[in-house]
């Protein structure tokens, strides 16, 4: 099982848009920034879960390492004893020893599944807990963006930063042109087909 130490924070919450009464000036834009992998790392709360999950780490592996120690040592008496023991018994033993070693594995992968799950519900618990701080000290302070520098997405914004609506509509200004475009040009290829048919008749 890998050693995992602290808390795998990248990438741990989709971005939280709470929109705040929207400004009438778009200029002026009061933009801050916050590292939430450090914000969720250096919280009180954080510090605990992170020794949280090391002390599962640490619990887990050491049952592993007893369960490998246990299956190795009964290898190695089987290894001792095989040439005494009977084809049937032989057999026997081998096939005990092979449900073993598929415990074994068994039991790293669960140990891994488990540590991994664990730290991804943490995770995603505390990370929303440093989203709401950052949109309740965002809104508090009339700030109209928040960057996360960690990931480079925007954590927080106002309704001031969201050009939606404009898009929307320079949107359908492309689309109505394009079926103009493409209207002219159906007329065009219909009157040289006329055309055509014309000469062909005469």
């Amino acid at each position: 099982m890998k050693k995992t130490t602290g808390l795998l924070l990248t990438g741990s919450a989709s971005v939280l848009h709470l929109h705040a009464d929207a400004p009438k000036s778009i200029e002026n834009l009061k933009i801050r920034t916050v590292n939430i992998v450090d914000l969720m790392r250096e919280s009180e709360e954080g510090v605990k879960i992170t020794a949280e999950l090391e002390n599962m780490r640490l619990q887990l592996t050491q049952e592993l390492k007893a369960a490998e120690d246990d299956y190795v040592k009964q290898a190695n008496a089987y290894q001792e004893k095989a040439k005494t023991l009977s084809a049937e018994a032989r057999e026997k033993e081998q096939s005990r020893l092979m449900d073993k070693r598929r415990d074994v594995e068994s039991k790293a992968q669960k140990s891994e599944d488990k540590l991994k799950y664990t730290m991804q519900a943490a995770t995603e618990r505390l990370g929303q807990k440093a989203q709401t701080v950052v949109a309740a000290h965002a809104k508090e302070n009339g700030l109209d963006i928040v960057f996360d520098t960690a990931s480079g997405r925007a954590l927080w914004s106002s309704e001031k930063t969201d050009l939606t609506k404009s898009m929307v509509s320079s949107m359908n200004t492309n689309y109505k042109t394009e079926l103009a475009q493409a209207g002219k040009k159906e007329a065009t290829q219909v009157a040289s087909a006329g055309k055509t048919g014309n000469k062909t008749a005469a």
